[in-house]
């Protein structure tokens, strides 16, 4: 019995990577020159800006700025907090201004006026 518990454990294990197989690595995954930010402490400390939603995944979004640069917001490896603002208040096409969009996103997701929050840091 004690075996068979460590064989569905070890099968549970090993099929977590197949859960996430067909999640697209970031646009930018083999070129370092596009920033990532994949923690709230990074997102808070990033340029000031204005930037659009280009590509939205589970765990994260590709954006570029008015002088066409990109950056990626959140990754697989991200923090929980990032995911969730990427999967819930950033909109493809939808140009917002950062940090603030995400600073917006923290100070209202606990309460029911969170959806006022989220369009107010948009441009």
């Amino acid at each position: 019995m004690k075996l068979l518990r460590h064989f569905v454990t070890m099968a549970c294990l090993l099929a977590i990577p197949l859960a996430y197989a067909d999640e697209k690595p970031a646009a930018n995954a083999g070129d370092p020159a596009i920033p990532v930010y994949e923690t709230a402490e990074k997102v808070k400390a990033m340029p000031a800006g204005k930037a659009t939603v280009e590509h939205k995944e589970t765990f994260f979004a590709v954006l570029r700025t008015p002088d066409g640069k990109k950056f990626t917001i959140g990754s697989s490896r991200g923090e929980q907090q990032v995911w969730h603002f990427v999967a819930t208040a950033l909109k493809k096409g939808e140009t917002y201004e950062f940090p603030a969009a995400f600073l917006a996103y923290e100070n209202g997701k606990f309460y029911g006026t969170l959806r006022s929050h989220q369009g107010h840091a948009r441009v």
